[in-house]
């Protein structure tokens, strides 16, 4: 039996996340799996996060986990918008 890793990589190459799948199975099992791990890292998807932080009222412990990311990313996104 074999495996396959698969990854979402930066703009310089550097991984950002991993999903690993047995050998046998289709990649589209592994490319599904990161889609919503590479919408994540896009730069719209930070700036509408670090939105909804500065104007809904949330707790940015919430907000972070509804949107799946941690919260001092969260707090760090914010953070750099305010300079």
């Amino acid at each position: 039996m074999n495996t396959k890793l698969h990854a979402v990589p930066d703009a310089n190459g550097r991984p950002l996340s991993f999903f690993m799948t047995a050998g046998q199975h289709s990649d589209y099992t592994g490319a599904a799996a990161l889609l919503d791990e590479m919408i994540k890292h896009t730069e719209e998807f930070k700036h509408k996060a670090v939105r909804i932080a500065l104007t809904s009222g949330l707790p940015r412990d919430r907000i972070a986990s509804d949107l799946g990311i941690g919260k001092s990313t969260l707090g760090m996104g914010v953070t750099v918008s305010a300079i």
